[in-house]
């Protein structure tokens, strides 16, 4: 059936995150789409919201449709999407409807309610919305009560389902939880990345880039909320390291107000001349940035861990591009079950800072060696095909044993 899908069948995908956005969701839906066109190629057709930029698609295979702010009038952009689904369906033939499901996707439980035609989620988040109610511009009346509709309508297409997947243990389980999910058609797929673009780049050219070449060794950070995810922790090291690196530098990439927080913090510690803070960079500078890097770091905090655990996107940018990784436990064992990283609880800054040091102290060889294992290990294990392939497999073994969710003619 493997076969079937990929040679015979006609997707539709569905999805609410922009691609346009260089965050952890946008970069997850970008890489998906684009291994999604390669394999199906005119077989596939996206429905996406409406972007600034068309990146790396054929307009023709995508219908945008334009997002509206989340209040009560999100529901109109549900109803677009609806239309879109109903207007593409009426113009080609479509044998599998493929989702990522978004805040309150009323468009898609509509169509699921009044159609008896195959659907596979991917990515399914948590469905309390715990951390997305967290967010400022989802906060009021409107973020209190939006749990219950949004798991009403997430049961209704996941009940239609026949092939659920999500990016860790814990929310594989609070999903079977919240929305009543048969164990048998929810698995776990780990996020992935893009070993294409994600690839070493000699740090000397690399550092030139970014003019970075004042700097080494360099330990950096590139991802979302870097506050919360190592950004402290790497300034409040660097104390401890000027000493014996005089010209270390402390490369943080990633935007949010807080930002000058940390260079404030910067500054009360005396390493300010140390730390580079460039904000958000285009999703395709990051590659370049990660390759200026000797370590890269990934903490999180450990409550969202512990909740919804740990399938950390940069951690395999990281890796990608040849470098060590050091990061939290929760979620990363392989890290140091592979010998590509080392896990430390962020609150202690002395096992941090010895991991760091035993990363930067290596000989040119042991990084060069460093680099080719975890440059193949990313090929092998940590790549969108890889992903895909997953996907495939699973989808195929749940049309196999799938009832009355036959391909609609």
């Amino acid at each position: 059936m493997r076969n079937s899908i990929k040679e015979t069948f006609n997707i539709l995908y569905v999805s609410s995150v922009d691609i346009s956005r260089p965050d952890g969701p946008g970069v997850n839906e970008r890489e998906f789409v684009n291994v999604l066109c390669e394999t199906f190629g005119e077989r596939v057709h996206l429905i996406l919201p409406q972007t600034e930029s068309v990146v790396e698609l054929d307009p023709q295979l995508v219908t945008f449709v334009r997002p509206t702010p989340r209040t009560i009038w999100h529901f109109l952009h549900e109803i677009k999407v609806l239309n879109a689904i109903r207007s593409v369906r009426s113009s080609k033939r479509i044998d599998l409807i493929v989702t990522r499901i978004g805040l309150l996707p009323l468009g898609l439980a509509l169509y699921a309610l009044t159609k008896k035609i195959p659907v596979v989620v991917r990515v399914l988040g948590d469905p309390t919305l715990k951390y997305l109610r967290q967010k400022k511009n989802l906060k009021g009346l409107f973020a209190k009560i939006m749990r219950y509709p949004h798991q009403w309508m997430a049961r209704i297409i996941v009940s239609r389902a026949i092939a659920v997947d999500s990016c860790t243990p814990q929310l594989v389980k609070r999903n079977q939880a919240f929305l009543r999910i048969d164990e048998r058609k929810i698995t776990h797929i780990d996020n992935a990345t893009n070993t294409k673009r994600f690839r070493p780049v000699p740090k000397n050219v690399a550092r030139k880039q970014t003019g970075l070449e004042a700097f080494d060794p360099i330990i950096g950070f590139v991802g979302g909320k870097p506050w919360e995810r190592g950004g402290i922790q790497m300034i409040e090291a660097l104390p401890y390291l000027t000493k014996n690196y005089p010209n270390i530098g402390c490369i943080i990439v990633g935007g949010g107000e807080e930002l000058e927080e940390l260079r404030r913090f910067a500054m009360k510690l005396h390493v300010l001349e140390h730390c580079v803070l460039p904000g958000l960079v285009p999703y395709a500078d990051v590659p370049i940035w990660i390759n200026s890097f000797d370590v890269g770091i990934a903490f999180d905090l450990s409550d969202r861990m512990h909740y919804v655990g740990n399938s950390n996107q940069k951690i395999r940018q990281y890796i990608a591009c040849g470098k060590p990784v050091i990061s939290t436990p929760t979620g990363n064992a392989f890290l140091e079950e592979s010998g590509l990283g080392t896990l430390v609880r962020y609150e202690y800054i002395p096992d941090f800072v010895a991991a760091l040091r035993k990363w930067i102290d290596k000989t040119e060889q042991e990084k060069k060696e460093h680099t080719k294992k975890a440059v193949e290990f990313a090929k092998k294990y940590l790549s969108v095909e890889k992903a895909f392939a997953d996907r495939i497999d699973f989808w195929s073994q749940r049309l196999d044993y799938s009832t009355g969710l036959g391909v609609e003619k």
